[in-house]
């Protein structure tokens, strides 16, 4: 049996020696980070010259004074000013498993070693079909289209919906919601500074977001708000948005009983 010339290239010895010497020598570079380190006196104003440009190559200042090495362990990260700290926001959660994590820089490899670059839906790889697969298996919906980021993700729902529904316009979210950082989901983002400048071309309501102070309180007035909007706007609401747990300014999750009362009433409606 004939095989293709990428199983020739994945069952080369070389392939998985070259692997195993990465993870060697992370694991040694990674025995260095013992805790917090302050910065290298003779760094600093590079580091700094660093920053300002920088703030001139992407138009604005970083909101951190923060540049990374290229390496780190765990919470640990290490900056280009010789300084090691701890990463409490873990990247907005792009370092969720920890930097340099070694599983994921294994992952990494494997996907350049097979030519996994994904833009859009004309060219996949054996990868996308292995992937979709899990992810339809794992939650029980019928289909599962890859896409770039959140922003795109929400993007096409967006259009799912809004083709489904028409020609139902409005939109439900939740307060202090964030959904991403495109033209449209600027508008469902709960922050009226997002918007500052953009004209208008999504209409949103509100919904106010569970309490874990106040559980029954909390999901009884976001129900009534929510049938105050199905009742002001009839037929319009083409979905909602729900986040399952909000990020934005903190970690604060919902509960079950919440989100079955007010999906249960957007299936109503």
């Amino acid at each position: 049996m004939s095989h293709c010339i990428a199983d020739i290239f994945h069952q080369d010895p070389r392939i998985a020696q070259a692997k195993a010497l990465v993870s060697e020598a992370l694991g040694d570079a990674q025995k260095k980070f013992d805790g917090v380190r302050a910065p290298s006196a003779d760094k600093l104003e590079s580091f700094q010259d660093l920053l300002q440009r920088l703030a001139e190559a992407r138009g604005a200042a970083t909101y951190f004074p923060y540049i990374g090495s290229g390496i780190g362990r765990g919470p640990l990260v290490e900056l280009l000013d010789g300084s090691v700290k701890y990463d409490f926001i873990t990247g907005i959660g792009v370092h969720f498993f920890g930097h340099s994590h070694p599983g994921l820089i294994d992952a990494a490899l494997d996907a350049a070693l097979g030519n996994t670059v994904m833009q859009g839906h004309l060219q996949q790889n054996a990868d996308t079909l292995e992937l979709a697969e899990l992810l339809v298996k794992s939650s029980g919906i019928d289909h599962c289209f890859l896409t770039t980021s959140g922003a795109m993700a929400n993007e096409n729902a967006l259009k799912l919906a809004f083709h489904k529904k028409h020609p139902k316009h409005r939109l439900l979210a939740l307060e202090n919601c964030f959904m991403g950082r495109t033209w449209a989901l600027s508008q469902l983002t709960d922050r009226p500074k997002y918007r500052t400048g953009l004209p208008n071309n999504v209409q949103v309501d509100y919904v106010p977001f569970y309490d874990a102070l106040d559980p029954e309180g909390s999901t009884r007035r976001a129900v009534n708000v929510l049938n105050k909007h199905f009742a002001r706007h009839p037929h319009q609401h083409a979905a909602m948005f729900f986040e399952l747990v909000q990020g934005e300014g903190g970690f604060y999750p919902g509960s079950r009983d919440y989100f079955v009362a007010l999906m249960g009433l957007c299936r109503e409606h």
